[in-house]
């Protein structure tokens, strides 16, 4: 090391030690920026730090002059240790420095791993090394990185690994973003195929009670071949079927988010619950999955920051450029990347066997799609659902078919039956104030449902396709009622906790659009606005900017009108259909009115009924081309 270096660890160390809690942590990893060895030797002191006899007790320049005194790392290439010569060094960070090495007894190439020499004589490095030892020797698995040994030769203590020929994702990825003629950057399938190799691996490691809290492109290798490895598991942690379990990178007592609130991990690459410090268990390993495999598909960061604090700020607070997904991405690897990165570690995928069987189905030409870790619900769970559910679509299309309104007869359109079966990861539908329920996207080819989770009994927005059998949960939108698609079917409006909020179809975080404390309904128009009634004790309907704003009056009370209810605006958005009720706690004397927009003339289109909505049907009409005739359907 030189003096210009421990310098550096020293001033950052003192600056380090005057913050607290995570402001420690967040001025560390924004100091340290991408040099990791850096950021790990001032916690190294931190960690000394908090004991009598550590680094504190003693002056700094004594400190220094021991790190200083060690030579400096490069010049180990070339050395020999033992019967292993040390060719050339292809991996380096404050957990160790890794060097192409050749065992002349064997006549083989092996990996290497020893400490910095500025910590050769630090006990608790030394043990976490053999830790890392004893926790790759219970990984052995194909795409694990294999390890021969824990040796010790000219008092130097050292890792024998498999030695892995091949570049790192990393690597690979920034050569395949360099552009020039011929390099189409990587492809789905070879995403995939690299994908499922990692989630093998992660699920084997796993499946002991090792979570790797450092998963990123550097730390996997890919050989000639195509064959994935996970490097590095010196940042690991062993963990137990609760997540209590002790660290078994830190001794014992040692706190798991590091000493003074320090963070382990890659910033780019940390799940939410890592940035902040606070205990990791396998979902952490899942996020950073999801982050790698965003990064193989867009050949980009899924959270991108100048610096580490910008990098910090965007896990916590914003959800990845979904739209930066390539086209050909399989429905259900979206579905997968959404489910791996939920910023709610409860809300997550729970296993990295569900990714690698998402994966398969997709290699294999199957829909298959992600499925809670939950046991099947009997058939008396979700058969009442399903019956429920059938009679619904039923008496819909009976109502529908009848048409007494209609007043000639037009040519009927073929009718396809459907029947939609129940999911069982699911328990059925909440109560939505008759805030429609089950609703169907403009397209006609999406459904999205309110129903509760058989795993943790919350009631979230539910997403399936007409051709698929099984439903996808959006992150976000615990607890809502009354959803309603916006006219392009990509995002979906909804009430939940007090306010009118907003949701993309493609997932990321609901957007808060306003204060709605109580409501009846809401309905997106083709301009853009959201028109809703937001008091149960009646008034006027409101509209708000689907961007947020403050909600202003888009309609007024009529005489001896109390309030006006569940709003649908109409095609081409120059009228709205509602409710219009002139008795308090009753539908006995409400019917259903079109009023025309901004200031017309307002009709009563049906004498007795309530949540009405008009329904187009595709057929011509005899007002003329261009024309859409449609369908009221209502309570009564």
């Amino acid at each position: 090391m030189t003096p210009e270096r421990w310098k550096r660890i020293e001033a950052l160390y003192h600056a380090t030690r005057e913050r607290s809690g995570q402001d420690r942590a967040a001025f560390l990893l924004d100091a340290c920026a991408d040099d990791e060895s850096l950021r790990r030797d001032v916690e190294s002191l931190l960690a000394e730090g908090s004991s009598d006899d550590g680094f504190l007790g003693q002056p700094a320049v004594v400190r220094g002059a021991e790190m200083l005194s060690d030579v400096p790392a490069a010049t180990m290439t070339g050395r020999s240790i033992g019967r292993y010569t040390l060719q050339r060094l292809i991996g380096a960070g404050g957990m160790g420095e890794v060097y192409q090495s050749h065992d002349a007894t064997l006549g083989r190439d092996v990996a290497i791993k020893i400490l910095p020499q500025a910590f050769t004589r630090d006990p608790d490095r030394l043990a976490r090394l053999g830790r890392e030892a004893r926790m790759l020797a219970a990984l052995s698995h194909p795409n694990i990185c294999g390890i021969y040994g824990l040796e010790e030769a000219d008092a130097i203590r050292f890792l024998l690994l498999e030695f892995v020929n091949g570049e790192t994702l990393a690597e690979l990825l920034a050569r395949l973003s360099r552009p020039q003629p011929g390099n189409p950057g990587l492809s789905v399938g070879d995403a995939l195929t690299f994908a499922r190799q990692i989630a093998d691996a992660l699920e084997a490691a796993h499946e002991k009670g090792i979570v790797h809290r450092d998963l990123k492109p550097a730390n996997i290798k890919i050989t000639a071949g195509g064959v994935v490895k996970v490097l590095d598991f010196g940042l690991a942690k062993s963990i137990g079927a609760n997540g209590s379990s002790p660290d078994i990178t830190h001794p014992p007592g040692a706190d798991a988010a590091r000493p003074g609130g320090a963070v382990i991990g890659t910033a780019a690459y940390m799940s939410p619950e890592q940035a902040r410090g606070l205990a990791v268990d396998k979902r952490t390993d899942i996020w950073a999955f999801g982050c790698v495999l965003y990064e193989m598909l867009t050949s980009r960061h899924a959270f991108p920051g100048q610096t580490v604090s910008d990098t910090i700020a965007k896990i916590l607070e914003r959800e990845p450029d979904w739209s930066a997904l390539p086209a050909t991405t399989p429905a259900s690897i979206r579905r997968l990347l959404l489910r791996c990165l939920v910023k709610d570690p409860r809300q997550r995928l729970r296993d990295m066997g569900d990714a690698r069987i998402e994966i398969d189905g997709v290699e294999d030409g199957q829909p298959n799609t992600v499925h809670e870790s939950s046991p099947r619900p009997s058939r008396s769970t979700w058969f009442p659902w399903s019956v429920a559910g059938m009679l619904a679509i039923g008496c819909t299309l009976l109502l529908v078919a009848w048409a007494p309104w209609r007043e000639v007869a037009r040519p009927v359109p073929a009718r396809v039956p459907t029947e939609l079966t129940a999911d069982p990861s699911i328990v059925g539908s909440a109560s939505t104030q008759f805030g429609g329920g089950t609703i169907l996207s403009p397209a006609g080819d999406l459904i999205a449902f309110v129903a509760q989770s058989q795993v943790d009994g919350r009631a979230r927005i539910y997403l399936r396709r007409l051709g698929q059998l099984d439903a996808t949960p959006l992150p976000g939108t615990e607890r809502p009622l009354s959803p309603f698609f916006s006219p392009d079917g990509r995002s979906i409006g909804f009430f939940a906790d007090g306010s009118l909020k907003t949701v993309s179809v493609a997932g990321g975080a609901p957007v808060s659009l306003t204060d709605v404390l109580e409501h009846f309904g809401g309905s997106w128009s083709e301009d853009g606005t959201i028109v809703f009634a937001p008091r149960r004790t009646g008034g006027p309907l409101m509209a708000v900017p689907s961007s947020g704003g403050i909600p202003k009056p888009l309609t007024t009370l009529a005489e001896g009108e109390l309030g006006q209810f569940w709003p649908q605006m109409l095609p081409g958005g120059k009228a709205v259909l509602f409710t219009s009720n002139n008795s308090p706690g009753s539908n006995d004397d409400a019917d259903l009115v079109v009023q025309t927009l901004p200031n017309g003339p307002r009709r009563i289109v049906q004498l007795g009924g309530y949540h009405g909505r008009y329904v187009p049907s595709g057929l011509g009409s005899a007002g003329g081309a261009g024309q859409r005739d449609g369908h009221l359907l209502y309570i009564r």
